[in-house]
């Protein structure tokens, strides 16, 4: 019985070059651009389809409730008088 060829024609024994095609600096910046931008508008797109869907109120309950949580500000305040 006969042992199998356990490297036919040669292969694996040479180094694999792997070469990336020349691409457009634009098209990669445009898509670049669009999931950055289209992350925001998804973002929005989603927000204004829950205002829809749900009660206004209810809406508008829970986005006071929760997004300060995502956006912490702290103010800094030298004469607290200065705004009446």
């Amino acid at each position: 019985m006969e042992e199998p060829e356990r490297n036919p024609k040669g292969m694996g024994t040479e180094m694999t070059v792997i070469r990336s095609t020349n691409h457009s600096t634009a098209h990669a910046l445009t898509t670049a651009m669009i999931i950055w931008l289209g992350s925001i508008h998804l973002s929005i797109l989603l927000f204004l389809l829950f205002v829809i869907f749900y009660r206004t109120i209810i809406a508008f309950l829970y986005v006071d409730k929760y997004a300060p949580g995502y956006f912490p500000v702290t103010v800094h305040v030298e004469n607290l008088r200065a705004f009446d």
